[in-house]
Order: C-alpha cells, then structure tokens, then sequence
C-alpha cells in the first residue's frame, strides 16, 4: 500500500474514532444532566407529601370520610389506570381521587388499600393528613 494511501486511512481513522468518541460522551452528560434534573424535579415536590408512618391506617370509623371524595369517572382523553388493580378506569366507574397528589383510584380498591396502609399507593403521600383527619 503507497504511503500516501496509508497516510490518509490512517488519518480517517482517527478522525472517525474521535467523532465517535465525542458523540459517546455528550449522550452520557446529557442523560446524566436529565436524571439530575428529574431528581431536582421530584426532590422540590416531596415537601407537598409528608410521609405516612409505615403504622397507622385508616380506621373503620374514619373510612366515611372517603365516601365524601367518591366521584363517577370522566376520562381526559387519556386511559387512565387504577394501580392498584392495574385495570383501566372507566366511564361511570365509581372513583376516587386523593386531595392532594390527585391521583385516581376505584373506590373499591382503595377502600381496601386505606384499611391495610393510610398512604397513596403512587406516591406514599399521607392520606390522612390529605383529608384532614391528621395534621403534621
């Protein structure tokens, strides 16, 4: 192989190897730069959520107060899932939806959910403090 060809291989080479070195580390700080940001993201909302002790429940005597957050669902356009049950809520389904983190649920699964654990199955907010029957 003449010099000159050799030359201009290698220098192809290397100039392919550095590009390609450069695209690997600007996806590796742009995705860590992302999870940062999302970690900001979701640190800043926590002070909203106070966390429940892993203790307490919703007595059988509070659980009216759950009856006052039954509403029918009226879908956004979007299917929305009870993650609870996994099921897809429905029109005319009875539901609830937590005060605070708004999150959505069958009345039926989260009647049960509340007698074994007072907190959102999402995002481990404190429902009784959502509804009032505690203050922190």
């Amino acid at each position: 192989m003449p010099e000159a060809e050799r030359t201009w291989l290698v220098a192809m080479w290397l100039i392919v190897s550095y590009i390609l070195i450069l695209v690997l580390t600007i996806s590796i700080c742009s995705l860590t730069l992302l999870t940062l940001k999302e970690r900001r993201r979701i640190q800043s909302h926590t002070h909203l959520l106070p966390i429940q002790p892993p203790n307490r429940l919703l007595l059988p005597e509070e659980q009216g107060v759950l009856l006052r957050h039954v509403t029918t669902y009226r879908s956004s356009g979007t299917s929305e899932t009870c993650t609870i049950c996994y099921e897809e809520l429905e029109a005319t389904q009875r539901v609830v939806r937590l005060p605070l983190c708004l999150h959505v649920f069958h009345y039926k699964c989260i009647r049960e959910w509340l007698a074994i654990k007072a907190v959102c199955p999402c995002c481990k907010g404190d429902v009784l403090c959502a509804f009032g029957l505690e203050t922190h």
